[in-house]
């Protein structure tokens, strides 16, 4: 007879032996909570951060019911595009590979004004200041 593993203890091995590339505080975050959230550049797939000395910027968003990627943090296609570190979100490096995002509440970081628009999750691309290295 085959024992079956249950899914949840995989899980948790995996976890443990590779870590996470983003994890948060709380960990099971949702749009009530002050949110903050923590990058390891080292677990990432796309290794181009690993051991960058230098600031670090996020590209944020949030999937909603309004759509994929909608209320990006400080970008306008016509004023603001991609990479500029004046409006995009910076994060705050706490070691090696390892940095912070300080959210908050979802609504107020995002800009979702409308009570009825849902959050589903977050997205985020991570990026050198630069922009020449991202994950």
């Amino acid at each position: 007879m085959k024992k079956q593993i249950p899914v949840c203890i995989l899980f948790l091995a995996f976890q443990t032996l590779f870590g996470q590339v983003i994890t948060s505080e709380p960990a099971f975050p949702t749009v009530n909570d002050s949110i903050i959230i923590y990058f390891d550049a080292s677990q990432a797939v796309r290794q181009d951060l690993v051991g960058y000395n230098g600031d670090l910027y996020v590209h944020t968003g949030v999937n909603s019911t309004a759509g994929d990627w909608k209320h990006v943090v400080g970008t306008d296609v016509y004023t603001n595009p991609w990479g500029h570190n004046d409006v995009e979100p910076k994060l705050t490096r706490l070691y090696n590979d390892v940095y912070k995002l300080v959210i908050g509440y979802p609504r107020e970081f995002y800009s979702v004004t409308s009570p009825s628009e849902k959050i589903y999750s977050f997205c985020f691309v991570f990026r050198s200041s630069d922009g020449s290295k991202q994950t």
